[in-house]
């Protein structure tokens, strides 16, 4: 595996010179391989682990209780980001939904981030103040969020947000339906 990610490093390295004229060191090639193989190896030693229980499916919050689920996802070949965002009630109602296209940003931490901002701006918009989030890294199984992950994977392919309050795309509806007839 280590030889994989000395590969990894060299192939790195030369498309940072070829793309972005930054040449780094052997050194410092040398060290992004050591850097990744630890991580590598901290992430299997983890895998070995027992895991805490994940999420199957969407749970609806408390009465009296919205939930947000978002979600992001990246298209390293367009240099783009999508934010899903899908605020429900206590019966599964969508109360608001946002998909929103991230033009030059690929970094999954910021497009998260991103998410959960605009989701938390949404649900103040809206007025509501007791708010269950939930992200799609979050300890939970795409099942569980499969809405805010839809809405993510397709604005990859939009140019401008979409914000739906009162009528809403039937494919996300669907979606919408089977999470909450799971959650039952």
């Amino acid at each position: 595996m280590s030889g994989i990610m000395v590969q990894w490093a060299i192939w790195n390295a030369r498309n940072a010179a070829v793309k972005n004229n930054v040449v780094n060191s052997a050194t410092y090639t040398a060290n992004q391989a050591l850097t990744l193989f630890k991580e590598f190896k901290i992430a299997q030693d983890r895998g070995n682990r027992p895991r805490r229980q994940q999420d199957q499916n969407w749970r609806a919050p408390p009465k009296g209780m919205v939930k947000i689920n978002f979600d992001g996802a990246v298209c390293m070949r367009s240099n783009t980001g999508g934010i899903g965002i899908v605020i429900r009630d206590h019966l599964g109602v969508i109360l608001e939904a946002l998909q929103s296209s991230v033009k030059g940003t690929v970094d999954p931490i910021t497009i998260e981030t991103l998410a959960v901002t605009k989701g938390l701006s949404l649900t103040k918009n809206l007025g509501f103040t007791n708010i269950k989030a939930r992200r799609g890294c979050d300890g939970v199984r795409r099942e569980a969020n499969s809405v805010a992950h839809a809405m993510a994977k397709r604005a990859l392919r939009i140019q401008d947000d979409h914000i739906w309050l009162d009528t809403f795309p039937s494919d996300f509806i669907t979606i919408c339906l089977v999470d909450y007839n799971h959650s039952s």
